[in-house]
């Protein structure tokens, strides 16, 4: 399948970045977010993409809510969280995007749900949505450079 290769070679580059923790402080422009904080929010991203992709699969026609990532950030404190923690949930996370996405896409991928900002979304449209999410933060975490 062309989304789990895809999916497989993020998981893969991601988890490196967590264990880089000379980008933790750095930011990849000025005014955006440190490196932990981009992790982080990659993470999240993760955990709500994969209820609505298992919502579309399992009910009719779901809300697929909007989330307010600088308010997750923020009232999350995202500095303050532990980022091995973090990592295992990713790691954890897209492996069961992987597995969901082999055994529901072929019969599921056109299913929809409605998402609150964005309007009708297939399966489909969803995975290839967080594929190009994690691909943008990708190019941001490769901007931060290591701590003198």
């Amino acid at each position: 399948m062309k989304y789990v290769s895809q999916l497989v070679k993020q998981k893969e580059l991601v988890s490196k970045f967590f264990d880089n923790t000379e980008i933790y402080q750095g930011k990849y422009r000025e005014g955006g977010w440190t490196g932990k904080e981009v992790l982080l929010h990659i993470k999240d991203a993760e955990t709500v993409s994969y209820d609505r992709i298992r919502r579309i699969i399992s009910e009719e026609n779901p809300i697929l809510w909007y989330f307010e990532e600088d308010r997750w950030q923020k009232n999350l404190n995202y500095m303050a969280q532990d980022i091995d923690l973090a990592k295992k949930l990713f790691i954890l996370t897209r492996e069961s995007i992987i597995e969901t996405v082999k055994m529901h896409l072929k019969k599921s991928g056109t299913r929809k749900g409605i998402h609150s900002r964005r309007g009708s979304m297939t399966m489909e449209e969803l995975v290839q949505f967080l594929i190009w999410h994690t691909d943008h933060h990708i190019k941001h975490l490769k901007k931060i450079k290591p701590a003198a």
